[in-house]
């Protein structure tokens, strides 16, 4: 290791208290730190990356960096799903990487074909006119699977199925079964051919959708690309690295899922009690 990249979440002083001191740390150890903000970087900069705030900093991390090496998240946010270490343990963890003592693990990505447009969540298609819905036909290996009216349609990778393809009434994929979840976006059910909530596909399946609009493929909320009337998207494997330090997330899956769930619905509750009294 020679180079870390950070990414900080922005205007949190207890944040960039920790992150000083990771500097200073990785500094002192030989490494040299390279600090970005909004501006991606040639992956011939850093070897990895430590992103420090909440899942949307990881993305982030992994776009800015065009997700050619690894992340590794410090949580400051509410939930913080994709984030490996709590913002007290950021110190220690440099000891451990500077060391050696970690592992690479491989989560694959949601991919549109031939573009180059990866995502770590989900790839959302929308009609590029904001506001208007349009009408999907979505083929799974050259077949018409479903037809809809709808605002869109979101192809979630397992580590995704937690966030927006969730909120759209979507199954939770342990993240060690490699599959892709097609979520229709408030589709008009009677318009739906088959009316289904979502369905989860094979990895080496091809999807191809074709829409009555112009669309916009969005990844991960960060990266927005047009995308025309059709389009092929696809399950990269090892399309994402995450530098882990304290066995991976999808062997913590579970653990990482209950406890920070229930402390954000425990603070949340603190907050209401704080206000009412």
């Amino acid at each position: 290791m020679r180079r870390a990249i950070l990414v900080v979440k922005r205007g949190v002083p207890d944040v960039e208290d920790v992150v000083g001191r990771v500097e200073r740390k990785f500094s002192a150890s030989g490494l040299e730190v390279l600090r970005i903000s909004d501006s991606p970087v040639d992956v011939g900069e850093g070897d990895f990356a430590m992103a420090f705030g909440g899942d949307g900093t990881l993305l982030k991390a992994f776009h800015l960096t065009g997700g050619r090496i690894p992340i590794i998240g410090v949580k400051d946010g509410t939930y913080g799903l994709l984030m490996e270490l709590e913002m007290g343990e950021a110190l220690e963890a440099v000891g451990d990487i500077v060391e050696g003592r970690f592992a690479v693990e491989e989560v694959p990505t949601a991919a549109v074909r031939d573009l180059g447009l990866r995502a770590i969540n989900e790839i959302l298609l929308l009609a590029a006119q904001r506001g208007k819905a349009a009408w999907f036909s979505v083929e799974v290996d050259g077949t018409e699977i479903n037809r809809f009216l709808s605002d869109g349609v979101i192809f979630s990778t397992p580590l995704g199925s937690m966030a927006y393809s969730l909120s759209t009434g979507g199954p939770i994929v342990d993240p060690r079964i490699p599959a892709m979840v097609i979520s229709p976006l408030a589709p008009w059910p009677p318009s739906m051919e088959v009316p289904t909530r979502a369905l989860v596909i094979p990895p080496d399946s091809e999807v191809r959708v074709r829409s009555s609009r112009e669309l916009s493929a969005i990844a991960d909320g960060q990266v927005e690309v047009p995308v025309g009337r059709d389009v092929e998207l696809h399950l990269a494997e090892g399309g994402a690295k995450f530098l882990s330090v304290k066995g991976g997330i999808k062997n913590n899956f579970y653990a990482r899922l209950i406890v920070r769930i229930s402390r954000a619905r425990y603070g949340a509750l603190l907050q209401r009690l704080g206000r009412s009294i």
